[in-house]
């Protein structure tokens, strides 16, 4: 295993998890880096939906998984929306859902996750997932980041032992204030 930041340790998470014809969610394309690796990871009989509220990050995520277009769909709606817009052929059936919180690097650092919405996301991708389905979210340290966190930490700690298990990991010898990762696992 080998990992050097929060994004490469949800990478190498989900390696274990995400297989060639899987249905798969990035709730929060922003620059397509976690849309491409999902693509990657499916195809090339599977399927990459994501979200993402900025056209421009739409755009870049189109660019980058150009060669995946078959097996992506993107869309240009906020995560809390996502139940709606996945067909109900996929409900209880993806295997991982990625969030990637905060804003988008390089993009306007007004344009950001909110907790409301990204913990409405979180209890529809909980729906969204099939037995042995993970979700992953990294939460950055930002204002509006703290308190995701807190509504995160908040949402996973009630959730039943007998349905969820749920990990929290941070980065203890990062400089600064180091991201937060956790993973959800649907067992029941």
């Amino acid at each position: 295993m080998s990992f050097n930041n929060a994004v490469s340790y949800v990478h190498t998470l989900l390696r274990g998890v995400v297989i060639p014809g899987d249905v798969v969610v990035d709730a929060t394309v922003g620059n397509g880096f976690d849309t491409l690796f999902l693509a990657e990871r499916v195809a090339p009989a599977g399927l990459v939906l994501g979200f993402d509220i900025q056209e421009d990050s739409i755009r870049v995520t189109r660019e980058k998984t150009e060669q995946y277009a078959s097996i992506v769909r993107l869309f240009t709606i906020g995560h809390e929306d996502m139940l709606a817009s996945i067909p109900t052929e996929h409900h209880g059936h993806i295997t991982a859902v990625m969030f990637n919180l905060g804003y988008r690097p390089g993009g306007d650092k007004q344009i950001t996750t909110t907790a409301g919405k990204t913990v409405a996301a979180l209890q529809q991708a909980m729906q969204l997932l099939k037995l042995g389905g993970v979700i992953t979210v990294v939460v950055y340290s930002h204002p509006e980041g703290m308190r995701e966190l807190a509504a995160v930490r908040d949402l996973f700690s009630a959730l039943p032992q007998t349905e969820f298990t749920v990990t929290e990991s941070w980065f203890v010898n990062q400089q600064g204030m180091a991201p937060i990762v956790f993973a959800v696992c649907k067992h029941r």
